[in-house]
């Protein structure tokens, strides 16, 4: 994890990747990501994590696609056709999905022994890190509502759910979230709308966040567009 947050921080632009530490005992780990070029071309980027990180992986691959087969791949249906890769309402094969997820920003490197501690006996729980960098980070903090413009990475915690669990998978998911606060990541990202987020209105749009309830006052002061977490009322 240490490794994995320090090799990103240094990538070039044309590589993204994830990091999914899964809960459990001990929690596990796998990276993944694209790369915007050759496999000759990444294989010396991997050969420099696993350097790192000191130990071979249990499994590498590297497989070059096309723009469409990656985002199949992403999608999670590499092997069906464009028709199948669809949710099952819409006539494909994509099942839909019953889940708990919340999310944190990742300023800078965490601890990594703190953080994979989070996921300690969480079976079923994945914390999830996407890099950040590249484009994301062209833009200053204030350009766009979005203000982790120089953030390392997304955190999104996340965990099947069914209505019977609902509860207690909530409370591991939002342990997690609370620990990753603990750790320095106290921002979160505004596409995880979490009902019991604390102080949210900063956590999702920091300094910007007196700008947007101006700009919400100026151009809907009826509160057309409000809802719990909607600036107008943060």
């Amino acid at each position: 994890m240490g490794a994995w947050q320090q090799w990103i921080a240094e990538a070039p632009p044309e590589l993204w990747s994830n990091c999914v530490v899964s809960g459990g005992t001990p929690p596990t780990a796998r990276a993944g990501g694209c790369y915007v070029g050759s496999p000759a071309e990444l294989s010396p980027l991997l050969d420099d994590l696993v350097a790192r990180v000191g130990v071979p992986p249990t499994t590498r691959t590297a497989q070059a696609k096309s723009y469409l087969d990656a985002m199949k791949y992403m999608a999670g249906c590499a092997n069906d056709t464009i028709a199948q890769c669809h949710p099952v309402s819409e006539g494909g094969r994509l099942p839909r999905a019953s889940f708990v997820a919340v999310s944190r920003m990742l300023d800078s490197a965490v601890d990594a022994g703190r953080l994979v501690a989070l996921l300690e006996g969480r079976t079923g729980l994945d914390l999830l890190l996407d890099s950040l960098g590249g484009a994301v980070a062209e833009l200053a903090p204030g350009a766009t509502a979005f203000p982790h413009r120089s953030a390392l990475a997304s955190a999104q915690v996340y965990a099947s759910a069914t209505r019977a669990n609902q509860q207690q998978v909530t409370a591991s998911v939002d342990a997690v979230r609370d620990g990753l606060a603990a750790l320095g990541a106290t921002g979160a990202y505004v596409n995880y709308i979490d009902a019991t987020l604390p102080d949210w209105g900063t956590a999702y749009y920091g300094a910007n966040l007196p700008h947007l309830k101006a700009v919400s006052s100026t151009y809907d002061p009826d509160g057309v567009f409000a809802f719990p977490q909607s600036v107008s009322r943060a």
